[in-house]
């Protein structure tokens, strides 16, 4: 499959935030994949998309700190200094963020919450510096930032994650998600969002790439990946071979089929089997019923044999049942392509 990424975010037009960030971390796993057939000519459009927004770089936000993962892989690639020293200011900025009380990165500036995007937003910008470095460091925040989330958001019965935790409960208005969210009792949000919990379940298979077993964090890792895999064979939609918008509601008529938590539990299941921490038996169809069912219902051919993604739910806050129900469905958006060429690659390097 082609991807019109150029046509779809010319070099010159890219901004730094977290949509075009994935479309980027989906070319550099293509280009890093037995797939790859244009190495060259992705490295030069990444380099382009780092120029364009050089003054605006920065890592204030989770959100804005995922784009720093490309000065992380491009100075690791190139050996160029400057891509380093700009990843470095990245970190720092990262540094700065405000942080709940048990060290979690608020996905907030003015109130201190706990989001899932923010292990896949901070997260692959720390195991790309790891793998530029070697530094144990940035794979020791990576885990730190996991396991406080985690404590905030996993549920024991799904293994999924509420999309978000408030520290103090004290309603807020972020001009996106519904205000007073969060539950007074717990102060987590109601619903386990399909794309949120897919954040956290591809950050889980890119560090299980990156770091050694002998990580003394590694089962660790381990554990909560497999705890979040746990009921997804049971909640996958048999039709479509896809999974829903709230994955825990598949049977709720007002539901629908979402691919970009699709592609990304495709893409964690995957690497799961790669790594043989998935049983294959049962997985193994799971993950190709996934694709099939992308390739059927989610993948739209355009001119050119370019290719790009239906069915994705556009960005996204917190709020109650009927407010994820109500978000857009959309094609072709930066972060439901860069998700889907990660899945495709995989999957096709897995050989099923």
């Amino acid at each position: 499959m082609k991807y019109a990424y150029n046509e779809l975010l010319p070099a010159e037009e890219y901004f730094w935030d977290w949509a075009p960030a994935v479309m980027l971390r989906g070319l550099i796993v293509y280009n890093e994949s037995t797939l790859s057939k244009d190495p060259e000519v992705i490295i030069e459009y990444m380099k382009k998309c780092m120029e364009t927004t050089w003054d605006d770089a920065n890592g204030i936000h989770p959100n804005a700190v995922a784009s720093g993962h490309v000065l992380a892989y491009l100075a690791n690639l190139t050996g160029e200094e400057k891509y380093g020293k700009k990843a470095d200011k990245i970190f720092r900025d990262y540094l700065k963020i405000v942080r709940a009380n048990n060290g979690g990165i608020s996905h907030r500036e003015n109130t201190i919450e706990l989001w899932d995007d923010t292990i896949y937003m901070v997260g692959i910008f720390l195991l790309e510096m790891y793998r530029l470095t070697g530094d144990i460091k940035y794979a020791d925040e990576f885990m730190k930032q996991l396991i406080t989330h985690h404590e905030k958001l996993a549920d024991d019965k799904w293994g999924l994650w509420y999309h978000g935790w408030d520290q103090d409960s004290i309603p807020f208005n972020d001009n996106c998600g519904m205000v007073g969210w969060a539950k007074p009792e717990t102060g987590q949000s109601s619903e386990f969002w399909g794309r949120g919990n897919g954040w956290v379940m591809i950050a889980c298979a890119e560090a299980l790439k990156t770091f050694p077993e002998s990580y003394e964090q590694y089962n660790k890792l381990v554990t909560i990946f497999k705890e979040m895999m746990r009921n997804l064979p049971q909640l996958q939609d048999y039709e479509t071979g896809h999974w829903y918008q709230l994955p825990i509601y598949p049977n709720d008529k007002a539901n629908f089929i979402e691919s970009s938590c699709t592609a990304m539990f495709g893409y964690a299941i995957t690497t799961g089997l790669k790594l043989k921490l998935l049983d294959e038996f049962v997985f193994k169809p799971v993950v190709a019923k996934a694709y099939n069912g992308m390739v059927q219902f989610s993948i739209k051919e355009l001119e050119n044999r370019y290719f790009t993604i239906q069915n994705v739910c556009e960005g996204t806050c917190i709020g109650n049942r009927e407010y994820y129900y109500n978000r857009k469905v959309i094609e072709g958006s930066h972060y439901g392509v860069g998700v889907l060429i990660m899945f495709r690659v995989a999957y096709e390097e897995l050989g099923y």
